[in-house]
């Protein structure tokens, strides 16, 4: 008996693996006219196109996207290429970048090295530099605070 429900029930599906069920479309899409007989749809309106900006020939370099060009009417632009074109600014309107620093390192000259400390959102970091062994940015670091007259010194 479990034969000849297993051979009927292969068979079946052997027979109707070959078969596409008959698909109907739905009524709706029956009443949509033919692509020929459609109206041409309206063409959509742009915006009116900003003329590129481009640096003039008499512009003079200041850095690899940088360029400083006087019009006619004697204003100074800067012009600043960037990877969607190029930038047009007044000379006095980019502000100059403030150089102060959130995390101010202190050094303390302690003879022979230095020990500086510098506060971080997690705690103090620390580190001793030997003086004939110090970084460029150690460098740099003494040199802005001498520049700010808050030198440290331990005895």
């Amino acid at each position: 008996m479990k034969r000849f429900v297993l051979t009927a029930i292969l068979t079946a599906g052997v027979a109707a693996y070959g078969q596409q069920p008959e698909r109907k479309s739905p009524p709706e899409l029956d009443k949509t006219p033919p692509p020929a007989a459609r109206r041409p749809s309206k063409p959509v309106k742009s915006a009116a196109a900003v003329p590129a900006v481009e640096v003039p020939k008499d512009a003079t370099q200041v850095d690899a996207s940088n360029w400083h060009a006087v019009d006619a009417q004697g204003k100074a632009w800067i012009y600043h290429k960037t990877p969607f074109g190029v930038s047009k600014y007044a000379e006095g309107d980019v502000p100059k970048p403030v150089v102060a620093t959130k995390n101010p390192v202190r050094a303390t000259d302690l003879g022979d090295h230095y020990h500086f400390e510098q506060s971080m959102p997690f705690g103090k970091r620390e580190w001793d530099r030997k003086k004939d062994a110090l970084t460029d940015s150690d460098r740099e670091i003494l040199k802005a605070q001498e520049q700010s007259g808050a030198a440290v010194k331990a005895n």
